[in-house]
């Protein structure tokens, strides 16, 4: 069995007060894949055969550079890591937390509303997607981007 556990947490730093910096259910997200992940295997996929992971929502991209993160300790897996968002601060955000963790041009950005702004080839091409958006009421929303 391979170790997931010992797997430290990807760096983050945000300076936008529009970008929601990582909470509790990011963290467990995170346990949750280090706890799942046995050999190969994820809840019944077996990652060698993945192509291409989204990380839509991605914030300040500690999810997509979590799985930048497994690709060096599990055999195999070297899967395309993308993620997006429809903020131009969390990309800006996410790029730069990229950098910091070491991914500098390893992960694929995109601006996008949902699927809106990427390219038809990949729209349907994605073995596995991850969307942890922030949990607020629009009103809450409104007033944080304020």
């Amino acid at each position: 069995m391979i170790l997931i556990n010992p797997l430290p947490d990807p760096l983050i730093e945000c300076d936008f007060e529009t970008v929601y910096f990582p909470s509790e259910d990011s963290f467990l997200l995170l346990d949750h894949f280090r706890k799942s992940i046995k050999q190969t295997n994820f809840d019944g996929i077996d990652l060698r055969k993945v192509d291409t992971i989204l990380d839509m929502g991605t914030g300040t991209g500690i999810i997509a550079i979590f799985f930048q993160m497994l690709k060096s300790i599990i055999k195999g897996f070297n899967p395309r890591i993308y993620a997006s968002d429809i903020l131009e601060e969390s990309i800006l955000c996410a790029k730069k937390n990229a950098t910091l963790n070491n991914f500098t041009g390893q992960i694929t950005f995109y601006q996008s509303d949902l699927f809106t702004n990427f390219p038809s080839n990949l729209k349907s091409s994605f073995n596995i997607i991850t969307f942890n958006p922030p949990y607020l009421p629009s009103s809450e929303f409104i007033k944080h981007k304020k």
